[in-house]
């Protein structure tokens, strides 16, 4: 019975010191995981600053170069992408001309039919000498006037 505790107490013991180990390990990858990514973080901001005209004076003619070559690449893709928006938008508004020009087509014709509708539903004019019986010639008043009796 004591020689195996003693044995389970050693394989613990020896269990325990692999996990430090391994915790350590673990420790200090994350360190210089955490460097690494430091010292991207500060290339990064560096770039972003030189992208921005900020600090340019540490730079020399190519480094500049560089930085205004990735400018004008970066503003082309910039302008493609703007003007593929644009071409969305004519070829929606196209599209929208074409849809009001059959509307406007349709209330045009509906509106040439309108004065048939008109003349069904609405009195006729008559210039006065037609339609007043015992017309007298001398009368100034020669305007027309609307007769509602029917035809």
């Amino acid at each position: 019975v004591i020689n195996k505790t003693i044995e389970r107490y050693l394989a613990n013991a020896k269990n325990l010191a692999i996990g430090r180990k391994t915790t350590e390990e673990n420790t200090q990858h994350l360190k210089d995981e955490t460097a690494e990514l430091r010292k991207k973080i500060e290339l990064l901001e560096d770039s972003k600053r030189r992208l921005l005209g900020e600090s340019l004076e540490s730079c020399s003619v190519k480094e500049l170069e560089q930085v205004e070559q990735l400018l004008e690449r970066s503003l082309n893709n910039i302008r493609a992408r703007k003007n593929t928006l644009f071409n969305e938008q004519i070829d929606q508004l196209k599209e929208q001309e074409k849809k009001l020009m059959k509307e406007n087509t349709r209330l045009r014709k509906k509106f040439e039919m309108l004065p048939l509708q008109l003349s069904i539903n609405l009195p006729t004019v008559r210039p006065p000498a037609q339609a007043m019986e015992g017309h007298n010639p001398n009368h100034d008043d020669e305007r027309p006037y609307l007769d509602f009796r029917r035809n």
